[in-house]
């Protein structure tokens, strides 16, 4: 337990440090001082998601690449398909990894969020345009 809150309080340590943007040569030289063999960077468009693993342990850390801030932290052993081979593997992602699950920042794409743009056929900003829209404006829809 004492080794778990350790780990939790090292990787903390960045968002009360205050960094103003994520360094990935610095994360993987703390990380590899850490004793982390294994480890995969992957930056995203806003955030930056750090793999690494030693012995038996991995740890999966996402940090805010503005503010340094961690967003979200998992601990746990390597799965089957995980390479664990040493070595460091830096590559460049077109998303992000921590989701909003209140749907407040939704494109509408999965239909659940604040902002549906109607384009699923049933959202209740409806132009009439396709079918049984709730504030449909008198468009033929049979």
């Amino acid at each position: 337990m004492k080794r778990i809150f350790a780990l939790a309080a090292m990787f903390a340590l960045p968002a009360s440090v205050g960094f103003a943007a994520i360094d990935t040569d610095g994360l993987i030289s703390r990380f590899q001082g850490d004793g982390y063999t294994t480890i995969e960077v992957t930056r995203g468009i806003n955030e930056t998601k750090v793999e690494a693993i030693r012995n038996n342990e991995k740890v999966e850390v996402v940090y805010d690449n503005a503010t340094g801030s961690v967003l979200e932290t998992e601990f746990g052993t390597p799965d089957a398909d995980d390479d664990i081979r040493p070595g460091v593997t830096v590559r460049d992602r077109n998303r992000d990894f921590v989701r909003d699950d209140d749907g407040s920042d939704d494109d509408g794409g999965d239909d659940n969020g604040g902002d549906d743009d109607g384009g699923d056929d049933n959202g209740s900003d409806d132009n009439g345009g396709d079918d049984n829209g709730s504030d449909d404006d008198g468009g033929d829809d049979d």
